[in-house]
Protein backbone atom coordinates (compact mmCIF):
# COMPACT_ATOMS: atom_id res chain seq x y z
CA UNK A 1 0.00 0.00 0.00
CA UNK A 2 2.74 2.17 0.80
CA UNK A 3 4.61 1.31 -2.18
CA UNK A 4 1.07 2.58 -4.26
CA UNK A 5 0.45 6.08 -1.94
CA UNK A 6 4.16 6.70 -3.00
CA UNK A 7 3.70 5.99 -6.72
CA UNK A 8 0.69 7.95 -6.58
CA UNK A 9 2.45 10.95 -5.05
CA UNK A 10 5.01 11.13 -7.47
CA UNK A 11 2.76 10.74 -10.09
CA UNK A 12 0.56 13.92 -8.81
CA UNK A 13 3.87 15.92 -8.08
CA UNK A 14 4.97 15.26 -12.02
CA UNK A 15 1.57 16.42 -12.89
CA UNK A 16 1.61 19.49 -11.05
CA UNK A 17 5.36 20.00 -12.21
CA UNK A 18 3.89 19.67 -15.56
CA UNK A 19 1.13 21.58 -15.11
CA UNK A 20 3.33 24.47 -13.91
CA UNK A 21 5.43 23.79 -17.12
CA UNK A 22 2.60 24.33 -19.35
CA UNK A 23 1.45 27.54 -17.85
CA UNK A 24 4.99 28.93 -17.97
CA UNK A 25 4.68 27.97 -21.42
CA UNK A 26 1.20 29.76 -22.20
CA UNK A 27 2.44 32.57 -20.08
CA UNK A 28 6.10 32.90 -22.44
CA UNK A 29 3.61 32.47 -25.13
CA UNK A 30 1.13 35.23 -24.49
CA UNK A 31 4.79 37.66 -24.08
CA UNK A 32 5.42 36.48 -27.64
CA UNK A 33 1.76 37.13 -28.75
CA UNK A 34 1.62 40.65 -27.39
CA UNK A 35 4.87 41.84 -27.97
CA UNK A 36 3.86 40.83 -31.62
CA UNK A 37 0.84 43.01 -31.66
CA UNK A 38 2.85 45.88 -30.18
CA UNK A 39 5.32 45.65 -33.27
CA UNK A 40 2.22 45.10 -35.61
CA UNK A 41 3.18 42.27 -36.84
CA UNK A 42 -0.22 40.60 -37.18
CA UNK A 43 0.64 37.38 -38.89
CA UNK A 44 3.17 36.63 -35.99
CA UNK A 45 1.08 37.97 -33.19
CA UNK A 46 -2.77 35.97 -34.81
CA UNK A 47 -0.19 32.74 -34.91
CA UNK A 48 0.70 33.06 -31.38
CA UNK A 49 -2.85 33.85 -30.25
CA UNK A 50 -4.55 30.83 -31.89
CA UNK A 51 -1.60 28.48 -30.27
CA UNK A 52 -3.08 29.78 -26.56
CA UNK A 53 -7.01 29.06 -27.75
CA UNK A 54 -5.62 26.00 -29.17
CA UNK A 55 -4.66 25.37 -25.53
CA UNK A 56 -7.26 26.88 -23.61
CA UNK A 57 -10.44 27.36 -25.53
CA UNK A 58 -12.15 28.97 -22.90
CA UNK A 59 -9.11 32.18 -22.58
CA UNK A 60 -12.01 35.04 -24.08
CA UNK A 61 -9.02 37.21 -23.63
CA UNK A 62 -6.99 35.03 -26.44
CA UNK A 63 -9.98 34.71 -28.32
CA UNK A 64 -10.39 38.40 -28.63
CA UNK A 65 -6.77 39.26 -29.49
CA UNK A 66 -6.95 36.22 -32.08
CA UNK A 67 -10.00 38.13 -33.94
CA UNK A 68 -7.87 42.15 -33.33
CA UNK A 69 -5.25 40.34 -34.92
CA UNK A 70 -6.71 39.26 -37.88
CA UNK A 71 -8.78 42.29 -38.19
CA UNK A 72 -5.44 44.60 -37.65
CA UNK A 73 -3.47 42.21 -40.62
CA UNK A 74 -6.75 42.52 -42.86
CA UNK A 75 -8.17 38.88 -42.89
CA UNK A 76 -11.63 39.68 -42.36
CA UNK A 77 -13.28 36.71 -42.82
CA UNK A 78 -11.15 35.03 -40.28
CA UNK A 79 -11.20 37.65 -37.65
CA UNK A 80 -15.49 37.13 -37.53
CA UNK A 81 -15.33 33.61 -36.10
CA UNK A 82 -12.85 34.60 -33.31
CA UNK A 83 -14.71 38.32 -32.80
CA UNK A 84 -18.02 36.22 -32.25
CA UNK A 85 -16.56 33.71 -30.35
CA UNK A 86 -15.04 36.01 -28.29
CA UNK A 87 -17.93 37.71 -27.50
CA UNK A 88 -19.06 34.50 -25.12
CA UNK A 89 -16.64 35.84 -23.11
CA UNK A 90 -18.48 39.16 -20.94
CA UNK A 91 -15.26 40.24 -20.15
CA UNK A 92 -14.64 41.27 -23.66
CA UNK A 93 -18.23 40.28 -25.52
CA UNK A 94 -18.87 44.44 -25.90
CA UNK A 95 -15.59 45.22 -27.46
CA UNK A 96 -15.81 41.65 -29.68
CA UNK A 97 -19.57 42.69 -30.80
CA UNK A 98 -17.99 45.86 -31.72
CA UNK A 99 -14.78 44.49 -33.83
CA UNK A 100 -17.53 42.07 -35.74
CA UNK A 101 -19.47 45.26 -36.62
CA UNK A 102 -16.36 46.87 -37.63
CA UNK A 103 -15.01 43.77 -40.21
CA UNK A 104 -18.65 43.38 -41.81
CA UNK A 105 -18.62 46.91 -41.95
CA UNK A 106 -15.31 47.05 -44.19
CA UNK A 107 -16.67 44.02 -45.98
CA UNK A 108 -19.79 46.07 -46.98
CA UNK A 109 -22.34 44.08 -45.30
CA UNK A 110 -24.06 46.78 -43.90
CA UNK A 111 -27.12 45.15 -42.23
CA UNK A 112 -24.80 42.54 -40.41
CA UNK A 113 -22.78 45.78 -38.82
CA UNK A 114 -25.85 47.33 -38.15
CA UNK A 115 -26.90 44.28 -36.49
CA UNK A 116 -23.51 43.33 -34.57
CA UNK A 117 -23.85 47.43 -33.35
CA UNK A 118 -26.83 46.36 -31.44
CA UNK A 119 -25.65 43.55 -30.25
CA UNK A 120 -22.18 45.61 -28.83
CA UNK A 121 -24.80 47.92 -27.06
CA UNK A 122 -26.64 45.35 -25.26
CA UNK A 123 -23.07 44.01 -24.21
CA UNK A 124 -22.59 46.99 -22.82
CA UNK A 125 -20.96 48.79 -25.75
CA UNK A 126 -21.30 52.97 -24.93
CA UNK A 127 -18.64 55.13 -27.18
CA UNK A 128 -20.50 56.87 -29.31
CA UNK A 129 -17.29 59.13 -30.02
CA UNK A 130 -15.69 56.09 -31.15
CA UNK A 131 -18.18 55.24 -34.04
CA UNK A 132 -18.57 58.37 -35.38
CA UNK A 133 -14.73 58.51 -35.74
CA UNK A 134 -13.42 54.63 -36.61
CA UNK A 135 -12.55 54.37 -40.18
CA UNK A 136 -13.99 50.70 -40.26
CA UNK A 137 -17.53 52.36 -40.00
CA UNK A 138 -17.24 54.58 -42.90
CA UNK A 139 -19.00 52.22 -44.75
CA UNK A 140 -22.14 53.50 -42.37
CA UNK A 141 -21.69 57.08 -42.29
CA UNK A 142 -24.36 58.07 -45.30
CA UNK A 143 -27.07 55.01 -43.67
CA UNK A 144 -29.90 56.39 -42.12
CA UNK A 145 -29.75 54.46 -39.23
CA UNK A 146 -25.86 55.52 -38.90
CA UNK A 147 -26.74 59.50 -36.58
CA UNK A 148 -29.88 57.86 -34.85
CA UNK A 149 -27.38 54.85 -33.27
CA UNK A 150 -24.91 57.46 -32.60
CA UNK A 151 -27.10 59.55 -30.09
CA UNK A 152 -28.22 56.47 -28.85
CA UNK A 153 -24.43 55.43 -27.47
CA UNK A 154 -23.83 58.81 -26.83
CA UNK A 155 -26.84 59.36 -24.52
CA UNK A 156 -26.03 56.06 -22.87
CA UNK A 157 -22.48 57.19 -22.31
CA UNK A 158 -23.69 60.20 -20.42
CA UNK A 159 -26.47 58.45 -18.54
CA UNK A 160 -29.15 60.12 -20.58
CA UNK A 161 -32.14 58.24 -21.54
CA UNK A 162 -31.88 56.98 -25.02
CA UNK A 163 -33.78 59.27 -27.92
CA UNK A 164 -36.71 57.37 -28.84
CA UNK A 165 -36.32 55.31 -32.63
CA UNK A 166 -37.53 56.28 -35.80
Amino acid sequence: MRILLAFLSCGLLFAAACAQEGRGDLEALRREANQAVQAENWDAAASAFRRLVEADPNDGDAWHMLGYSLHSGGKLDEALPAHIRATEFPQVASTAAYNAACAYARKGEKDKAFEWLEKAMAFGFSQGEVVELDSDLESLRADPRFQPLVARLKARAGGLPEPAGP
